[in-house]
């Protein structure tokens, strides 16, 4: 009735940490992560440049 198999992770499901797939992934996930991090700095810098150049904006024509 039951019958039972033999089942072999890969590397990375295992976790070698010698092996270059289990290393590949890493070094994908932080890759990923890096261009994440990036990418919302810069969102968060263009955020800062606009709140600046409408405060200068706005001291020159008198407005606040």
């Amino acid at each position: 009735m039951t019958t039972l198999f033999t089942v072999i992770a890969c590397a990375t499901c295992y976790g070698d940490p010698g092996s270059p797939m289990t290393r590949g992934l890493n070094l994908a996930i932080i890759t990923m992560l890096g261009v994440t991090a990036l990418v919302l700095g810069g969102c968060a810098m263009f955020m800062v440049v606009l709140a600046r150049r409408e405060r200068r904006c706005a001291a020159t024509e008198g407005v606040s």
